[in-house]
């Protein structure tokens, strides 16, 4: 009797099927009613915790000088046709079948026994009667699941022939609706309906976005696609892998595509004849390449998969059979460990604290010293990228650049195991000072200090191609400070800033020249007009204020910077982020997961409930939003880049804005703001350009709050609408339409038109509760309404620029100068008839 069919109770949980038994050939029942399929390859199930889940989305990043994502592709497809599974292939060739040609054969049975241990050989090994017949029973279920396969046999026929095999060409296809319909049809055939699987499939695509199809350049109709192929997985008995070169696309859609895989592999290839990688691993000259795991499928759990490595070497056992192993690292001076690299040349050692991170270096004179300190700018960026990487510092008071050359290579030495991921310069400030009359002191001549900084720059280039430097200018200076705090031990600073800006700008012209990123300190900190009472301390070195600059600046450069991997705080992996039993438990006490902890513990994000928290919610990024349309007005248009991708712009619970690319989840976890507000940037004039912002922005806020606020009742929902409709709207702010309050009339002037007259002052209407002024959408309102109107006098348009008056009696509106009545003149009416009424009156 199959077990019951436990569903999570979220709206967006994988329908999966329990599987009480697998039936079939080729299925292996998992935890929590998962199904598996294997590789193809005996070694990455194992690694993997089963096998391919059923439903699941692999992607395989290639590498162009390593073929061996083929060999991913051939296993998984020999495995589905030994199993009878049913095949879709797909890839840009012109005769997609010629590739069935080179799939693998399984390897005997004799072939078998030669790979895996006799159960009977030896006689410490020796099995007693009663039990060999579970041994034998695991060797035939296992044998069922997976096989070797000989890479050098090609596949017989007979598991070729009369098999559903469907080859699809990418070739010369404009676009992918050809490989859709494949695949929809295909996967229409394995239908999760019910518990009991009937069959299984498997597709494989090779080189997805390889420029040979002509729809390469077509990005988004590729994510489109990977997303639709991805949500038919989901409700299929079926798996697909698809193969890719990150590096012809984009980074962003790069990214997406290995956002949306469950299970995420890598090939590297392992460079010829490479030395270092010889003396550091064990039985390199057997090594082919690497397979990195990035991610790992977890369907109906949150609990991780423990991987005992991330990166393993592929070889061929006995020149046949394909092999994953953990990498071992050779004894170097007389240790021994393990090691676990990304790619060819970064294997690397462990740390006695745990994974390596990449290494952001800070290298300077004392404000790099300092900057640990309370409110640093070394401490902003530590805290800032906290589980991302490690910031280093090198910091040494009253240091040159003259100094500084003389020490480089031995703090930067070259043959260094693990080479840091960015370098943070800066020297200037005790170079540019006055040079004293004996010739002693820190000054350094404008010439040796370009020459100086040049040199560093060059070394901290060839520590190696990932490598990256950003330079920080020589900043001003409080120079009446600078004199009030002189020591009586020391000669006199002379620190001006004329001098601070002549090795400011050499500075900048420098890093120009050689294409380093820089932050231009002095004329940052002079934007601020009371930069010299807020930004130093001591007239010199930097106050909490003053760093905060610095570090808002060194992230604006490393965010703009076109680096290949990302060293934005963002874009990078967060240490051992995967969801765990241990994390904080969510408010429904079902869930767990490292998006709670995160929340938790930066409290910046929330899940608002009451009316009270979803207004707070919207006031918080309202402020956000306003502040980046008005204040920082100039930094949100220079990140609205057209030639950027889609962009939208971000309001966070914290009070901060963000321009960034839409959420890549589906369906995301709130409602999107609009996408590629940066396109219409250049098309329009500035402040239509804002206002048209600023009209979505106040859309998404809406639709944001009232997300939060599904739940509530209608009187809730009501109180809710009102509290955030007494703040005016950031089109309101943005366009100067500023909201004016309610002017009710005194008690005097209401007991004046009590009898219910009806006058308008400022083309405002008056009724029995008479409101003299509305705020200024109502003013439009009435506009609206009034705007067919004609005077019945002169029979011109209604318009709120005039004083009209309507009579009580006929109820026909007139201008008050055509009538000969003011606005003073209709308060002291208690109920007004226009002419020809009273002419009717008289002739009664």
């Amino acid at each position: 009797m199959a077990a019951p069919n436990v569903r999570s109770s979220s709206s967006f949980s994988r329908n999966i099927s329990v599987v009480s038994s697998p039936q079939i050939p080729g299925l292996k029942s998992g935890p929590n009613g998962t199904a598996f399929i294997s590789t193809g390859i005996r070694d990455l199930d194992r690694i993997l915790g089963g096998g391919y889940p059923l439903g699941s989305l692999v992607m395989v990043m290639e590498d162009p000088e390593a073929p061996h994502h083929m060999d991913l592709l051939r296993t998984f497809m020999s495995q589905g046709l030994v199993n009878n599974q049913p095949l879709l292939y797909a890839s840009p060739s012109k005769d997609p079948k010629g590739f069935l040609g080179t799939l693998p054969h399984p390897a005997s049975s004799k072939e078998d026994k030669s790979t895996a241990p006799d159960p009977d050989q030896g006689e410490s090994l020796r099995i007693a009667w009663q039990y060999r017949k579970y041994l034998e029973s695991q060797k035939n279920s296992i044998d069922d699941y997976s096989n070797d396969f000989d890479m050098r046999k090609p596949l017989e026929r007979q598991f070729l022939s009369g098999r559903p095999i469907d080859c699809v060409s990418l070739l010369d296809t404009s676009d992918l609706s050809v490989a859709q319909d494949h695949c929809s049809t295909f996967l229409s055939k394995f239908s999760r309906s019910s518990s009991n699987i009937a069959s299984i499939g498997r597709i494989a695509i090779q080189s997805f976005s390889s420029p040979l199809c002509e729809y390469s350049d077509k990005e988004s109709d590729m994510l489109s696609f990977i997303r639709l192929l991805k949500s038919m997985l989901m409700v299929s008995n079926a798996v697909a892998i698809v193969t890719f070169p990150p590096s012809l696309l984009s980074p962003s859609s790069s990214k997406r595509l290995q956002h949306m895989a469950d299970t995420l592999l890598s090939i590297k290839a392992i460079p010829d004849g490479d030395k270092e990688l010889e003396k550091l691993l064990t039985g390199y000259k057997d090594i082919n390449g690497f397979l990195n795991i990035h991610k790992v499928a977890r369907i109906n759990t949150q609990v991780p998969v423990i991987l005992e490595a991330k990166t393993f070497s592929m070889s061929l056992k006995k020149r046949r059979f394909l092999a994953l192993e953990c990498l071992n690292q050779a004894p170097v001076d007389g240790s021994s460990g393990t090691s676990y690299g990304t790619s060819g040349r970064e294997v690397r050692k462990e740390t006695m604290v745990g994974p390596s991170r990449p290494q952001i270096v800070l290298f300077g004179s004392s404000i790099v010293q300092m900057s640990f300190g309370h409110g640093g700018w070394g401490a902003i960026l530590s805290e800032v990228y906290a589980r991302k990487a490690d910031i280093i510092l090198r910091g040494y008071y009253g240091w040159n650049s003259s100094r500084a050359l003389e020490v480089v290579d031995k703090v930067f030495p070259k043959d260094a195991a693990v080479q840091p991921s960015l370098v943070v310069v800066y020297f200037g400030g005790n170079d540019s000072m006055a040079p004293h009359p004996s010739g002693l002191g820190p000054h350094v001549p404008l010439t040796e200090y370009v020459d100086n900084m040049k040199k560093i720059a060059l070394h901290l280039q060839s520590l190696s191609d990932s490598t990256r430097i950003i330079f920080l200018s020589c900043p001003p200076v409080d120079e009446a400070k600078v004199r009030q705090n002189q020591s009586p031990y020391l000669s006199e600073v002379i620190r001006t800033n004329d001098l601070c800006k002549t090795y400011s700008d050499a500075c900048v012209e420098l890093c120009q020249e050689l294409g380093v990123e820089v932050v231009d300190l002095f004329s940052t900190f002079q934007k601020a007009d009371d930069w010299k009472t807020v930004c130093f301390t001591d007239g010199i070195h930097l106050s909490a204020q003053g760093s905060k600059l610095v570090a808002a600046e060194i992230l604006r450069v490393v965010k703009e910077a076109e680096w290949n991997p990302s060293l934005h705080w963002k874009s990078m992996p967060t240490e051992f982020a995967e969801d765990s039993p241990y994390d904080l438990v969510s408010a429904d006490g079902k869930q767990t997961g490292c998006v709670l902890r995160d929340m938790a513990a930066a409290a910046v994000s929330s899940n608002p409930r009451t009316v009270e928290e979803i207004f707070k919610d919207y006031s918080a990024r309202r402020a956000a939003l306003l502040r980046a349309l008005t204040k920082d007005v100039d930094d949100f248009y220079s990140q609205c880049d057209p030639e950027k991708e889609n962009l939208c712009l971000y309001g966070h619970p914290n009070e901060s804005w963000e321009v960034n690319l839409p959420a890549e989840e589906v369906p995301p976890e709130l409602p999107e703001p609009a996408l590629g507000i940066n396109f219409a940037r250049d098309g329009m004039q500035r402040k239509d350009w804002l206002s048209l912002v600023a009209v979505h922005s106040d859309c998404w806020l809406l639709s944001v709050s009232f997300y939060f606020g599904a739940r509530l009742n209608r009187n809730e929902r009501k109180r809710l609408f009102s509290l955030i409709n007494d703040l005016p709207t950031l089109f309101d702010v943005v366009t100067g339409r500023k909201a004016m309050k309610d002017n009710k009339p005194s008690s005097d002037s209401g007991s004046k038109s009590r009898n219910g007259t009806k006058r308008s002052i400022d083309g405002q209407t008056k009724s029995s509760t008479p409101k003299l002024m509305e705020e200024s959408y109502e003013e439009e309102e009435e506009e609206d309404e009034h705007g067919d109107t004609l005077c019945g006098s002169c029979g011109g348009n209604y318009t709120n620029e005039e004083f009209w008056i309507c009579c009580d009696v006929c109820e026909r509106w007139y201008h008050g100068k055509c009538v000969k009545i003011t606005p003073a003149k209709a308060e002291s009416i208690k109920q007004y008839k226009c002419p020809p009424c009273c002419a009717k009156k008289g002739r009664q």
